[in-house]
C-alpha cells in the first residue's frame, strides 16, 4: 500500500446547512480492498461487492440506530480495461459532516484514478422509509450513490433529482428477491 492520500468526500455537506444542532465533524479512514485484485466490470458489481464483503458486512450489523456505514468506489484503468474497487466501510454519524481519508495503491496515481460512487446505509427507524433521503439526493450528482437500507434493500441514486423531487432510487436487487437482497440490520422487527 502506499502512504494515505486525503480526499475530502464530505457526504453530510447539505444536512449540515439545514440541522438546528451543530453537527458533529467526523473523520474516518478507510481502504481500498484487495487492491491486487481483478476488480469489478460496473459500479453495481463493486457496490454490492462492498455491502457483502464480510468486514463491511459486519460493520453495518453493528450499527446503531443513530449511525450508518460508508465508503467509496474507485475506478482505474487496468491492463486497457476499466476497472472497479471499493473500500472498506466506516462508520458515522447519521447527521455529521464525514470527511474520509483513504489509502491507495501509489501505482494507482497513474492509472486514471478516480472516485466512482459512494456506499452508504440508513439505520433502521419505522419513521425512515427504505429510500434515499433529501440529503442523499442534495450531495448526489457527481456519480452514483448506493444504498443498503436497513431491511436489505440494495438501490442506487443515479443523478441529482430537482429539489422537491424525492429520491426514490432504483433497486437493484432481483425482483423475485421482494426488493430485498442483503442482509437486514439486527433491529429491524
Amino acid at each position: 500500500m502506499g502512504a494515505w492520500h486525503v480526499h475530502c468526500y464530505d457526504l453530510k455537506q447539505f444536512s449540515a446547512a439545514v440541522l438546528r444542532d451543530k453537527p458533529e465533524n467526523v473523520i474516518i479512514e478507510i481502504k481500498v480492498m484487495n487492491p491486487d485484485g481483478q476488480g469489478y466490470e460496473t459500479q453495481e458489481d463493486a457496490a454490492y461487492a462492498a455491502y457483502v464483503d464480510s468486514y463491511n458486512n459486519e460493520k453495518f450489523l453493528n450499527t446503531s440506530e443513530k449511525e450508518e456505514i460508508i465508503g467509496l468506489l474507485i475506478q482505474i484503468e487496468k491492463n486497457g480495461l476499466t476497472r472497479y474497487y471499493y473500500t472498506s466501510a466506516g462508520i458515522t454519524k447519521i447527521n455529521a459532516i464525514t470527511k474520509i481519508r483513504t489509502d491507495i495503491p501509489d501505482e494507482w496515481l497513474s492509472m486514471g484514478l478516480k472516485i466512482a460512487g459512494g456506499f452508504h446505509s440508513h439505520p433502521y427507524n419505522p419513521d425512515i422509509r427504505e429510500a434515499f433521503s433529501d440529503e442523499d439526493n442534495q450531495i448526489n450528482g457527481t456519480y452514483p450513490m448506493f444504498l443498503r437500507t436497513a431491511k436489505g434493500g440494495f438501490k442506487v441514486l443515479e443523478r441529482h433529482l430537482p429539489l422537491f423531487d424525492k429520491p426514490v432510487g432504483k433497486n437493484l436487487c432481483p425482483e423475485v428477491s421482494a426488493g430485498y437482497c442483503l442482509d437486514p440490520h439486527p433491529s429491524v422487527p
